[in-house]
């Protein structure tokens, strides 16, 4: 009974304690808000990463974008600014994958944007967008980024100016299978970096890939069993090719059928 006594005794003392600290805390949170009453923002200051690289979205982007979803920040009250709001417009940006906002004492209001990062360029001859991993879309923009290209006849072509994750239906189908190739030849060491082209025939929408500073054109398919058919592409550079004269090369070299590497010189 009478460690039942105590130990009743502690749970008060701890449920006393959370109460207190609860009390403290709305104490705190309610003199802050009392002092940012009648405050106003004296600006906004944008950081964005891997800008320099990449450059996809920057800092004059987001000011623009922000500015037209909510008008100019500075000389708001900065009671007026919903942080949780502000981030969920600019997570609706073309190109911001998220975003972080808080203010300062000094009255500025601080963005860290994280931008989306194309991985591939499709181009077809009505014109091309960029994807990033996830299967965004991101329109076309001035700044050139080197990413893998894919042209030829689309199997998805999305309205000009669209971004964003497309609908359901044989087009994204055709994306994500494009996209899964794509990242198999990313994670390859021997691979990434090599591929200069992926160009989709018209009709059937096989694949046929174009290495840089080589003369051959390989016939990969469909996007599907990549990985096998890279490996074979890479038996043909070390079982085949050496036993060609010096400087020679077959003109196409099929890769599509399993256990198969068929070359020919037309």
């Amino acid at each position: 009974m009478e460690n039942a006594g105590r130990n009743n005794r502690k749970t008060i003392f701890a449920l006393a304690g959370l109460a207190l600290m609860a009390l403290v805390f709305g104490f705190v949170l309610l003199l802050g808000r009392a002092e940012r009453r009648g405050s106003r923002c004296t600006g906004l200051t944008v950081e964005v990463r891997d800008s320099s690289e990449h450059r996809f979205v920057t800092a004059s982007d987001v000011e623009t974008y922000l500015s037209d979803e909510i008008g100019a920040v500075e000389g708001k009250d900065l009671d007026s600014l919903n942080l949780a709001d502000i981030e969920h417009r600019l997570n609706r940006g073309v190109g911001i994958l998220r975003s972080e906002v808080w203010l300062t004492p000094d009255g500025q209001l601080h963005a860290r944007i994280d931008q989306r990062i194309p991985v591939v360029r499709f181009q077809g001859p009505e014109g091309g967008y960029y994807c990033d991993a996830e299967g965004y879309i991101l329109p076309l923009n001035a700044n050139a980024i080197r990413v893998q290209t894919v042209d030829g006849a689309l199997g998805y072509i999305p309205a000009e100016g669209f971004s964003g994750f497309p609908e359901d239906g044989p087009g994204k189908e055709w994306l994500d299978r494009m996209l899964g190739l794509v990242a198999v030849i990313r994670q390859s060491p021997a691979w990434s970096g090599n591929i200069a082209q992926i160009h989709v025939a018209e009709g059937n929408g096989e694949l046929t890939l174009i290495l840089r500073d080589r003369p051959e054109r390989f016939l990969f398919g469909q996007p599907e069993h990549a990985q096998a058919k890279l490996a074979r592409m890479g038996q043909y550079f070390r079982k085949v090719l050496p036993q060609l004269p010096e400087g020679a090369a077959y003109k196409s070299v099929n890769v599509k059928y399993k256990g198969q590497i068929i070359c020919r010189n037309k």
